[in-house]
């Protein structure tokens, strides 16, 4: 895989120096920069998420964002899911036919393809049917993951993911803990996202960022409970903070732990009234600040940026939805969407 180095004229990095590769210069991405920079105005501001939110009826939150994402109905009644599959679709095609390398920005997609192996794997330790619980917008289609499971041929799947599946079975089997499933997968996939982008040091940095936000909240939501213990068996390996840094007893632990670079997130650590979704979105706020994309004009930085976003704004509108369906207010709805 190539990528793109921060510097104009940049040499390759060592990463792509040992698979024979030239790193890209940001100025291969002037063009998709520049479609980016118009699909960037499409994208939701808090303003509309507050109007989506505050809409009185379903039609008229899906009318205040059908001018920026194309709203599916099925069977006459508005789909969420099918929207956010081809909110996400096109993004991620849209700049694929920009780019270079139509697969860069594949490993973006890694947690579809995750979520796929857990919901068919565990459809199938249930005897349940997988439909319903399944992404399209993954590298490998849903009824490869389904077909996976059953056969036990995992090679439409990147390596890590394809190697701990057939494990995670097995120790779904010995514990019985779906969580066990959960784990293996995920941590996979995070191996295969830095496997995929280790050629590219800013998109191994944007990586390493978000399974530090990750830890962040696992570590946190485990010490809430009382559950220092079960720190070690959570926590995802390759972030910048080693997993030791979150091997704490306490939040106050924690937040001295952390390095200046994180001092948002220690100062909410420290403060014992400070909610878990409050933590998670200064943590979370790392993401799209820590590759300098922000400052950015063009480049593979902004190119991740703005896949982020739409990836964001796709978890918004599914939370927004199903918390409006389920009659929750305003303040619950904000706590857990990210804007």
């Amino acid at each position: 895989m190539r990528g793109s180095r921060p510097s104009r004229t940049s040499a390759p990095s060592s990463s792509a120096e040992r698979r024979g590769e030239m790193a890209y210069k940001d100025t291969d991405f002037m063009y998709a920069s520049a479609r980016v920079s118009v699909f960037e105005t499409k994208l939701l501001t808090k303003e509309k998420y507050m109007q989506l939110i505050d809409a009185a009826t379903e039609a008229d939150a899906v009318a205040l964002f059908a001018d920026a994402v194309t709203p599916v109905y099925t069977d006459g009644a508005f789909d969420i899911e099918a929207t956010i599959e081809g909110l996400l679709g096109t993004a991620f095609s849209e700049v694929a036919k920009s780019i270079p390398d139509p697969k860069l920005f594949d490993f973006m997609r890694y947690e579809y393809d995750a979520n796929n192996l857990k919901a068919a794997i565990k459809a199938k330790v249930g005897g349940i049917e997988a439909d319903g619980m399944l992404f399209a917008c993954g590298t490998a289609s849903p009824e490869a993951a389904v077909a996976a499971v059953e056969s036990g041929e995992y090679k439409a799947f990147p390596a890590h993911m394809a190697a701990a599946a057939p494990k995670a079975l097995t120790a779904y089997a010995a514990t019985r803990d779906p969580q066990s499933i959960d784990l293996a997968i995920d941590r996979a996939a995070f191996a295969d996202m830095l496997d995929a982008a280790a050629a590219d040091e800013t998109l191994t940095a944007a990586i390493k960022l978000r399974i530090d936000a990750i830890n962040v909240q696992t570590a946190v939501r485990l010490l809430d409970a009382g559950k220092p213990a079960g720190l070690s068996a959570m926590l995802l390996d390759g972030g910048n903070l080693p997993v030791r840094t979150f091997k704490v007893a306490d939040r106050a632990a924690l937040a001295e732990a952390l390095d200046e670079k994180n001092a948002k997130v220690a100062v909410l650590l420290a403060d014992p009234d400070a909610s878990l979704a409050a933590i998670g979105r200064a943590a979370e706020t790392l993401l799209g600040t820590g590759t300098g994309a922000q400052f950015v004009p063009f480049g593979l930085a902004k190119i991740y940026a703005y896949l982020s976003a739409v990836q964001r704004e796709a978890k918004n509108l599914r939370i927004i939805f199903a918390l409006r369906a389920a009659h929750a207010d305003r303040e619950t709805i904000l706590q857990n969407i990210r804007v």
